[in-house]
């Protein structure tokens, strides 16, 4: 977790001009909270459809194309 909650910062630092930064910061930070939330608030009621390791794939592969989608943020424009 310390990891993540560097990374906003450091991440809108480059991408973000300093008017925006706090912004980008606060969207970050409300997108891990409500997904949290719905991971939290979906996980029983998918695992009443589907078997525990059906549903570990599926998260599995939701958080490999979000890495395959978030990687290119790793290049970024200096502001």
């Amino acid at each position: 977790q310390p990891f993540l909650l560097n990374a906003w910062t450091t991440l809108s630092s480059h991408w973000f001009p300093r008017s925006q930064r706090a912004t980008a910061v606060s969207l970050v930070t409300l997108a891990n909270l409500v997904g949290t939330g719905l991971g939290l608030a979906l996980t029983p009621q998918l695992e009443k459809s589907m078997s525990v390791g059906r549903l570990q794939l599926w998260y599995g592969v939701a958080a490999l194309v979000s890495g395959i989608v978030f990687v290119p943020s790793r290049i970024s424009p200096q502001l």
